[in-house]
């Protein structure tokens, strides 16, 4: 017999969440995330404009990206990548867990075509890792802002904290991960 308590707790639970209007993330590591995206590149932020959609009921952020580097799948020299969230006039979406892009910064994304057809960041912000040189250790290295999916794939840069690695052997693992994985026809 299925007790009471294993039915309402997962009931609240949903309801809450619900009511509370937040975002639930699905955990993806980096395998998860390699095998799942369509490319995998290292992109410079060109643009950001954020529009209403036809409908008026959401905000969308487009960003303009220049490819430097694919390291998974095919991509034109330039993406426009859509995000829900961003603000028009007055009026403001903030949705979180979505990935933020500045003009200038320099990040490794992992990108999908969502139902509308748009480039979409692969795991909202797990699919977004921000690109930087290290003077200190004269690396370029990567930093996820969820540390958990670089963890137990690329040892962390010398010295640096949790989330940190070594852009040079990031580049590599997704490498392998892509070589090893199967084609990707999965919810995302």
């Amino acid at each position: 017999m299925i007790s009471i308590r294993r039915l309402l707790v997962p009931a609240l639970v949903g309801a809450l969440a619900a009511r509370a209007q937040c975002t639930i993330l699905i955990r993806k590591d980096l395998r998860d995330l390699t095998r799942e995206a369509e490319a995998v590149a290292r992109v410079v932020v060109r643009s950001n404009a954020a529009a209403w959609n036809k409908e008026r009921t959401l905000i969308w952020t487009h960003t303009a990206l220049d490819v430097v580097e694919t390291w998974k799948g095919a991509l034109p020299s330039q993406v426009d990548l859509a995000e829900i969230g961003g603000e028009v006039g007055d009026r403001g979406i903030a949705v979180a867990g979505a990935p933020r892009y500045r003009v200038g910064d320099t990040v490794v994304i992992f990108l999908y075509h969502d139902q509308l057809g748009q480039w979409r960041t692969l795991g909202w912000g797990q699919g977004r890792m921000s690109v930087s040189w290290s003077a200190a250790r004269r690396v370029e290295t990567a930093t996820a802002e969820f540390p958990h999916v670089v963890e137990g794939f690329v040892p962390r840069a010398v010295g640096a904290g949790a989330g940190v690695v070594d852009l040079a052997a990031l580049k590599a693992k997704v490498a392998e991960l892509a070589a090893a994985a199967k084609p990707a026809n999965e919810k995302r």
